[in-house]
């Protein structure tokens, strides 16, 4: 059951006298030749509920989707940006450069391109969460706009842990070039 379907004994004893008066007062309309639907507050609030429900898990599976997207696309940019300065590796590897500095050169450029998108993202997120949210108002049900600031940090920390595991690969492929391989293809 779900933690709004859990009554505890009182509850159900208030909803089934809820219950037992709207439908005394549904018959005494009838008698009277009236019309009328009951509307119980209860079943509206749980209505609400699972609308917030499958609308945060909608916008849950959009977030995924966006974070695989976005790692995909960085994955690729650092790949073609690693094989487009061989060269650069290989003169940086001609003069000593070690493996730890081409590794954390290809991590740190991730990490400033996640870092520029969340900034993007985070401005132009918060005009388009108050539309989404006065569309939302308009049509469905009503809501507060509210971007706290822990929602945030917690975006910033997700898309850091996104942009690191997306650039990890081309820096090991960076920082394992040998100078035997870029000068037999280039």
């Amino acid at each position: 059951l779900a933690p709004s379907e859990v009554l505890l004994p009182e509850h159900s004893e208030r909803k089934q006298r809820v219950e037992d008066r709207a439908e005394a007062l549904s018959d005494a309309l009838a008698d009277a030749n009236l019309t009328s639907t009951p509307v119980r507050l209860y079943d509206e609030a749980r209505g609400n509920q699972q609308a917030l429900f499958s609308i945060g898990l909608l916008l849950g599976m959009v977030l995924v989707v966006v974070a695989i997207v976005g790692a995909l696309g960085l994955f690729s940019t650092l790949t073609m940006n690693v094989l487009e300065r061989r060269r650069e590796i290989g003169v940086m590897r001609s003069v000593g450069a070690p493996t730890g500095s081409l590794l954390w050169t290809y991590l740190l450029e991730g990490i400033l391109l996640g870092l520029l998108g969340w900034a993007l993202g985070a401005a132009l997120g918060g005009p388009a969460g108050q539309q989404l949210v006065g569309v939302l108002n308009a049509r469905l049900i009503p809501l507060d706009y509210r971007l706290p600031g822990t929602a945030l940090g917690l975006t910033l920390g997700l898309v850091l842990v996104v942009t690191l595991l997306a650039s990890i690969g081309p820096a090991l492929a960076a920082a394992r070039m040998r100078i035997a391989e870029i000068l037999r293809y280039s």
